[in-house]
């Protein structure tokens, strides 16, 4: 098997576990905030990774470059998303009644959308591929738009860690210190491979696929226990599943995807 296939199917893997944590966490019932903001994440995840899956399994430049304008669709507004959450899990509800709080939280991301899909697909600020033994991999031009990118991670991950220690320190409730503490160092454990795999590897000039999607299902999984764990269905919730059979309906999606993935 060629190391490409390899790295293809490593991808496709964490695209599918990340929407089957993203089902099971919320049990296709987006009743609150928290669940329809995860199942975003999932997706999110999901497409980022089958983004960069084409990229680096793709028999040509042009596939390649199509699979590199899928990821940021993905990754692009991740660390909104992911801070959205923080704040969702530590009760900030003051700040999220905040119209501008969501500019924060999504601007940025949507302006990696536009410097790394729309306009490269205009044929701008374009990054070249070179053809590995392990498949395609981006050489990145370190342009206006990757160092905005740099900017915006740093910043995102500093502020996202910082609420978490904040609300650790003024907490209470031990539980709630248990679960921003565990979250706090999956945060740490995937943003540091991540950044050594996709960023430091590159410009190092190492010509390794990206694969930080792998690292993300560390947090992510935290965050699917956290969700899961805390889940209140209510009584008429429960009554709506018994009565339109979610729970078989669950059991062959499962099912389905283990199969598949």
């Amino acid at each position: 098997m060629a190391y490409s296939t390899t790295w293809g199917i490593l991808l496709i893997a964490s695209a599918g576990i990340s929407f089957a944590f993203g089902l099971y966490a919320t049990n296709i019932i987006f009743r609150t905030t928290i669940d329809r903001l995860l199942m975003i994440v999932c997706v999110a995840l999901m497409v980022w990774a089958l983004g960069l899956a084409i990229t680096v399994a793709a028999d040509s430049t042009e596939i390649a470059r199509i699979g590199y304008l899928i990821a940021p669709l993905g990754w692009g507004p991740m660390s909104g998303l992911l801070l959205h959450f923080t704040l969702l899990l530590t009760e900030k509800d003051g700040i999220l009644k905040k119209w501008w709080i969501y500019v924060f939280l999504y601007l940025p991301g949507l302006l990696m959308v536009l410097g790394f899909t729309v306009i490269p697909a205009m044929g701008q600020f374009e990054d070249s591929f070179a053809h590995t033994i392990f498949g395609w991999v981006p050489v990145v031009n370190y342009d206006f738009w990757d160092c905005f990118f740099y900017l915006y991670y740093i910043i995102y991950t500093i502020v996202n860690l910082s609420v978490l220690i904040i609300a650790r320190r003024g907490s209470r409730d031990e539980n709630m210190r248990i679960q921003v503490t565990a979250l706090a160092i999956c945060y740490i454990i995937a943003y540091t491979l991540g950044t050594i795999s996709d960023v430091v590897m590159g410009y190092l000039d190492v010509l390794i696929p990206r694969h930080s999607t792998v690292f993300s299902l560390i947090p992510l999984g935290a965050i699917v226990y956290i969700v899961k764990k805390h889940s209140d269905m209510s009584e008429k919730s429960q009554r709506q599943r018994k009565f339109f059979g979610i729970d078989i309906v669950h059991d062959k999606v499962y099912l389905i995807m283990g199969i598949a993935f």
